[in-house]
């Protein structure tokens, strides 16, 4: 029996019926466990986890029946839709999968396969399923009484690599925390079960009667401090007012608040049909050899385009387009979902309000606007649309398409593939609009009813010889050798301008040959992949490939002494390789040493493609030396038999003889035997290449599941590779590391030290603000009857309460009660009542009966002298004083008028908001409150047993400590003080002690660390383990650092970087080296102050390039504030029509000017002042945050850090007539159409000749003058 571990409650009969028979009927060492929920930001509900001998099972009970017909979006039951409960269970199992490789000590390492396996377990006693035809989920949905029988034969096919972190598995599951109830009615829809997320959103389906809608449920905070997020969702419902009739989009309800859960709910009904990506998923329309039939793509891209075009006809601009927002329905009528992002005509842009992390589509979002939709135009939704129908007709619809590779790959596609490719220019200004689009493939199609090419045959004998012409195209330059299906040759393309290798086909055996390998080779697009770039469909026909100059890796290997670093640099270019063929589903299946060509430049590429193909396909091909056991016994080619293949071809050209024992040309091979380097071998190719070695054995194993599990971990552990000399020392662990840990928001140890002051590491590392200078003195003196702390979460309210009852104690206060809800206490007669989450019930009580509690003297106390402490969420503060003013009319009548901004009335009433809190830098206020929380993580008392330790060379935590206490320093306020200006979100308490704790750990342990060093490996080497590569991960599960990535200095184009660096010796060894990666380095080294060459500062890669700028106009120093004003009305200027002004005051053309004929109207600059916008608050930090441009005429604009920005730039001459400038002057167009109804003393005139007149009144005269 297995051992069964249950958190809580069952949820429902059925599951602990499925619980209790799995353990009853699985072996004892399996362990059964309900009820927990995944770590991470949106702490997703596990119904049951199964651990067994070799595989992990996430399962989710359903007690449906009695009959069930599966189908791909909806199961039917009972004659009633519901949503598949495989995708929501896929993804969790997924999610877990990433966290057990990254959180559990050796996992990563040592797990291999698939072991973490997802299923639906049916516990209806009678159920009988029916398989529909858009059915794809495989054998994944059992009957509970199959499900033991089915769980052992899954466990006993994932062999055993589980049991070498199995015990650290289980551990790291029993320490999840347990899981909320699911609710059973949100409003008024009755929850049927819960699905897939939506990014930031959890989902339900659910039904309202007979009707059946999606619940997404987005959280209240977090979309930025001066959002709405009720505002937000209704945008999405206003838009799609406007296609009602048009039949393009899915209905949407009005949303409402949960407040129970703190979510805004939207229900949507969705509309039938299927996405893109599920389109492509279960091959639906039908694929013939993998090609979309040509009507097919013909028919779905127009439609999708005149639907785009009607989305701009209706004044909506949908801003968020990518495949799973593109649906397919009845008779392939594109219809589009999710306007909650789009821009409505006349309304207010929801850009600025939204955070850089609440859209699942960045991706396939055009260049102009991948910061920021605040600068999307029509043109940047047809290039989204564009890159999706890219995609789905070429039959690869990526999470991160490479766009020049797929602008290539369409363009090739007839009809369609041209105005695609057109629409997926850089420049918004070169694509067609939807309309026209439309227009263009109409013509294509009607060009080619009428015309018909008759293409006669050529005399291929007499095409293919040195000097012949092939296709009146290619001159044959030199044969370059024959083999079994074709004749190889080098040609010159005359068109492109380049050399190609021409591969002319023997037979029709060998042109199907040809066909196979065109199909996969064109999917292909990378650096280190040779190209296909066209072929002959008639028989016998050729195929035109990339020509690569070079030697072939086993020439090369023999014409080349040792050298690790070189190997290496080859080693990882194949593994790139290799790593895209597997992301689309490919298989090479011939890695050898003769498909490796190393060029010049010593890089290498991945050649010949003819035998590749879809995973597990059992035909025997290859080249048997370097062909995987499994491979050679016909059970299918896998990724992991081209990381073997890969393994053999590196072993072989860095010690001449195969890995194994025997030889495959005598039938003697033995690859169970495995031969390791001998001390010669090994002496021969120094520490470095012997660590290479012992990695490159680990992939040679016999059983595939104990190979690495892919080409890019396979990489990363290669890239790590160093030659490490280790200091006198022991293996220590510090205990300050999973301390800080513990506080990252995704921390793979559980949190601590979140919530209130819960551990000694969070008393020790408090940071007094003005609540405990400012508020707590008073508060403790009985000065203030009634203080109301109201926040988002994370702000620090309850660590605050924590303070004062630590004040009040020591003051010889007496406690009367205390509970988890908060406490009383009585000093000399004065009775403090404090309540920790005024918001939520507890222990039976409402969050109403919580605050009259604490409101209403209790018998034994006096009335006068009472101070009543409550943390509280605005929404709920505002919806009690309103439910209760008769009762507490004194006080609603202040608490109302304070929360709508009137000054207090009632000294003794304090109402803090900590949402004005800045954790940034402040005028006179050095360090800022982030760079106090910083302080007392790096701070060297916190480090000093790392002095002593064994891996301190190596440690980046040791490291990041140091750097962070140093140099690095003012680069994490700056990335503070910007998160602040950019007003996407303000940063809590917690936020930012959980981006700092990231930025020193990156979630390792000192465990890691060791374990790293003795396998030869520095983890300083990797990519996401310095201060300068964590700050910028958007892989990060913390808000703040996903906001980072969009301020990634390596994102900049800083030429003067790249040459100082190219000349520093310390950066790259030889400068034709210098690649991507150093640069990204070293532009991420320079803003955290680590490198410097020539002068160059952090402001030559900061994103903003006027943020220094932005913060002195709003800091009171440097320029005065009439050279500001006067930068801001030049870049106006500039942007609202006369981009070659350059007076000193606000020059605003006349739209009602006609022909091409300009008129100017100039408003004098001293009509214009810059202010600061302030909201001053006594109990917290706080700082001004923008700019506000106010005119005489009492009309005003306010100056966020992105409108300073590109006003600013424009300014400067750099953004006239660039897309952002168009988005910008959208933002300021309303204040402009105000200014323009004011008199003006002056206009310029500008003639169809460019000249340029001045009229102005003199004396009550009109006089004109040259300008």
């Amino acid at each position: 029996m297995a051992e069964l571990t249950v958190m809580g409650e069952y949820q429902g009969p059925g599951e602990r019926k499925t619980a209790e028979s799995l353990a009853r009927d699985l072996p004892g060492s399996w362990h059964v466990i309900a009820g927990r929920k995944l770590s991470g930001p949106r702490r997703d509900d596990l119904d049951l986890v199964v651990v067994g001998d070799h595989a992990i099972f996430v399962l989710d009970e359903k007690a449906w029946g009695p009959r069930i017909e599966l189908g791909d979006q909806f199961w039917r039951v009972k004659g009633e839709e519901r949503r598949n409960p495989l995708d929501r269970t896929n993804h969790l199992a997924r999610v877990l999968a990433g966290q057990l490789r990254s959180r559990v000590p050796g996992y990563g390492s040592k797990v291999r396969g698939r072991p973490v396996i997802a299923g639906i377990v049916l516990s209806h006693d009678t159920v009988e399923l029916v398989v529909g035809p858009t059915y794809a989920d495989g054998d994944a949905v059992v009957r509970l009484a199959d499900a033991a029988s089915w769980l052992r034969d899954q466990d006993n096919a994932c062999g055993t690599g589980l049991q070498a972190a199995r015990d650290e598995t289980i551990a790291f599951l029993l320490g999840l925390p347990g899981r909320e109830p699911k609710p059973e009615r949100i409003g008024p829809y009755q929850v049927m079960g819960e699905i897939e997320p939506i990014e930031t959103a959890r989902c339900f389906h659910a039904k309202d009667g007979d009707r059946t809608v999606i619940l997404r449920c987005y959280p209240m905070h977090g979309w930025g401090p001066d959002a709405s997020s009720q505002g937000i969702m209704e945008r999405e419902r206003l838009a799609l007012d406007r296609l009602e009739e048009r039949d393009r989009a899915w209905q949407i309800h009005p949303s409402f608040e949960y407040e129970a859960r703190q979510w805004i709910v939207v229900p949507v009904v969705p509309a039938r049909g299927k996405s893109l990506a599920t389109s492509l998923r279960i091959d639906d329309p039908v694929r013939e050899d993998g090609r979309l039939p040509q009507q097919v793509a013909i028919d779905v891209v127009t439609d999708a385009l005149r639907g785009l075009s009607e989305v701009h006809e209706a004044g909506l601009v949908h801003r968020g387009l990518y495949p799973r927002r593109i649906f397919l329905g009845r008779g392939l009528r594109v219809k589009f979902s999710d306007f909650y992002l789009a821009r409505v005509e006349g309304e207010h842009t929801i850009a600025p309000q939204m955070s850089a992390d609440a859209d699942p589509g960045v991706p396939y979002r055009a260049p102009e606007c991948r910061a920021s939709i605040a600068n999307a135009t029509p043109a940047s939704d047809v290039y989204s649309l564009a890159l999706a129908l890219s995609g789905w007709v070429l039959g690869d619809l990526a999470a991160e398409p490479q766009v020049e590779a797929v602008r290539g790959a369409i363009a090739r596609t007839l009809v369609v593939g041209p105005v695609l490719a057109d629409c997926l220019a850089d420049d918004p200004r070169e694509r067609p609009d939807a309309a026209t689009a439309v227009t263009r493939i109409g013509q294509i199609v009607e060009a080619m009813n009428k015309e018909r090419v008759t293409v006669g045959e050529t005399d291929a004998a007499e095409e293919f010889r040195v000097g012949g012409v092939v296709a009146d195209r290619y001159q044959i330059k030199e044969s370059l050798g024959q083999g079994g299906f074709a004749h190889t040759w080098r040609a010159w393309d005359t068109s492109a301008e380049a050399d190609r290798v021409i591969k002319q086909f023997h037979d029709d055996a060998a042109a199907s040959h040809a066909q196979q390998e065109y199909k996969a080779a064109d999917r292909i697009r990378h650096d280190h992949c040779a190209r296909v770039y066209d072929i002959s469909r008639d028989k016998p026909g050729y195929l035109v490939l990339e020509y690569i100059p070079g030697d072939n890796l086993r020439d090369f290997a023999a014409a080349s002494s040792p050298n690790s670093e070189r190997y290496r640099t080859i080693a990882l270019d194949v593994l790139s390789a290799l790593a895209h063929l597997h992301d689309r589903n490919l298989v090479h299946r011939d890695v050898t040493p003769t498909n490796v060509i190393i060029t010049p430049e010593a890089r290498a590429k991945l050649i010949d493609f003819g035998v590749a193909g879809r995973p597990r396909a059992t035909t025997v091909v290859g080249t048997p030396p370097f062909m995987a056991p499994e491979l050679r016994a016909a059970q299918g080619a896998t990724a992991q038999s081209d990381i073997y293949g890969f393994a053999v071809t590196m072993i072989y050209t860095m010690l001449g003889r195969l890995p194994y024992a025997g030889d495959p040309a005598r039938g003697d091979d033995d690859r169970e035997r495995l031969l390791p380097p001998t001390d010669d071998e090994r002496q021969a190719w120094g520490p470095l290449g012997e660590a290479m070695l012992n990695v490159l054995f680990t992939a040679v194993h016999a059983d595939p599941a104990m190979r690495p599990a892919s080409a890019e971990e396979l990489a990363v552990e290669l890239r790590l590779l160093d030659e490490i000399v280790a200091p006198k020392g022991e293996r220590l662990v510090n205990p300050v590391v999973d301390n800080l840990r513990g506080l990252y928001r995704a921390s793979s140890v559980g949190n601590s030290g979140n919530r209130g002051l819960d551990d000694e590491f969070a008393h020790r590392t408090y940071v007094p603000t003005l609540l405990d200078t400012e508020l707590l003195p008073a508060i403790a003196r009985g000065e203030l009857r009634l203080v109301l702390l109201t926040g988002n979460p994370g702000d620090g309210k309850t660590s605050f309460l924590v303070k004062i009852s630590e004040r009040l104690h020591q003051d010889g206060a007496r406690i009367t009660s205390e509970n988890a809800a908060g406490w009383r206490m009585n000093l000399n007669g004065h009775t403090f009542v404090a309540v920790y989450d005024a918001s939520e019930s507890h222990d039976g009580k409402s969050s109403d009966d919580l605050m009259r509690e604490a409101l209403d003297p209790a018998l034994a106390e006096d009335p006068q002298r009472r101070t009543v402490l409550l943390a509280i969420n605005d929404g709920r503060l505002l919806q009690f004083f309103t439910d209760y003013e008769d009762l507490y009319e004194d006080d609603a009548r202040e608490v109302l008028g304070q929360m709508s901004g009137k000054p207090a009335g009632d000294e003794t009433v304090a109402l803090v908001d900590l949402k004005r809190r800045t954790l940034a830098r402040r005028p006179g206020d050095t360090p800022s409150l982030a760079g106090r929380i910083l302080d007392s993580f790096t701070k060297p008392e916190q480090w000093q047993r790392c002095e002593s330790c064994l891996s301190r060379d190596i440690c980046p935590m040791v490291r990041n400590a140091a750097e962070l206490r140093g140099p690095a320093r003012e680069a994490v306020e700056e990335l503070v003080a910007t998160s602040h200006l950019r007003r996407q979100r303000r940063a809590t308490f917690r936020d930012v002690r959980s981006a700092l704790a990231w930025l020193i750990t990156g979630d390792r342990s000192c465990d890691g660390v060791h374990q790293a060093r003795e396998r030869g490996m520095d983890l300083r080497r990797a990519g996401d383990a310095l201060v300068e590569d964590l700050a910028f991960d958007p892989r990060s599960a913390d808000y703040l650092v996903r906001e980072w990535a969009d301020l990634d200095p390596a994102n900049t184009a800083a030429p003067d970087v790249e040459r100082a660096a190219r000349a520093d010796r310390s950066v790259v060894a030889d400068p034709t080296a210098f690649g991507d990666r150093d640069r990204e380095r070293v532009q991420r080294r320079l803003f955290f102050g680590l490198w410097n060459s020539g002068g160059l500062g952090r402001e030559t890669v900061r994103v903003y390039r006027h943020l220094g700028e932005f913060e002195e106009a709003l800091l009171g120093s440097g320029k005065r504030p009439e050279e500001i004003r006067g930068r801001v009305l030049l870049g106006l200027s500039r942007l609202l029509g006369a981009p070659g002004y350059r007076g000193g005051d606000l020059a605003v053309a006349d739209q009602g000017a006609g022909g091409t004929w300009a008129v100017l109207k100039e408003i004098p600059a001293t009509e214009f002042s810059l202010k600061r916008v302030e909201h001053p608050s006594q109990y917290v930090e706080w700082r001004p945050d923008a700019l506000r441009l106010d005119h005489v005429s009492r009309h005003s604009l306010t100056l966020t850090l992105d409108t300073f920005e590109l006003v600013i730039r424009a300014a400067d001459g750099e953004l006239i007539g660039d897309s952002a400038a168009d988005s910008v002057r959208q933002e300021v167009e309303t204040f402009a159409a105000a200014l323009r109804r004011s008199p003006a003393n002056a206009v310029s005139i500008v003639n169809p000749a460019g000249t340029a007149r001045r009229a102005m009144t003199v004396d009550r005269r009109i006089v004109l003058e040259r300008a």
